[in-house]
């Protein structure tokens, strides 16, 4: 079972490319923020802004067991990143609480045909 935890911001970079032609961020580096609670099952996070440039975008927790999975609930949206276009379909962020680690991944493009993540990513296909 995990234990109650919380955490403030915190910054990961998504320079590995799992899926596409090239990196459309290649120094991607993410803030996000999340907040668990144990006791009542509850939890939320929020990818803040990428390479200084501020989305706010929503993640909500999906079925915690021994790690905590956020996903996006978003139709792709075209956003600008200190001066690059990039459309954002789809934000996985993963947070392991027995040792802290964390993972994650973004897909873009309308279809979601780039995929960038974190180095420790150890997802199936997305």
């Amino acid at each position: 079972m995990v234990e109650s935890s919380s955490s403030t911001a915190f910054t990961l970079q998504l320079n590995f490319l799992v899926k596409g032609a090239k990196l459309l961020l290649p120094e991607a580096n993410c803030t996000f923020t999340y907040y668990w609670d144990a006791e009542g099952g509850e939890g939320k996070a929020q990818l803040l802004g990428i390479n200084g440039s501020m989305l706010a975008i929503s993640l909500n927790l999906e079925n915690p067991v021994d790690t905590l999975l956020f996903l996006s609930d978003m139709q792709p949206t075209l956003y600008k990143i200190k001066g690059v276009d990039v459309v954002i379909s789809k934000i996985y962020l993963k947070i392991h609480p027995e040792n802290n680690t964390k993972e994650a991944a973004i897909l873009f493009g309308y279809d979601g045909v780039t995929v960038q993540a974190t180095a420790n990513y150890a997802w199936p296909d997305l």
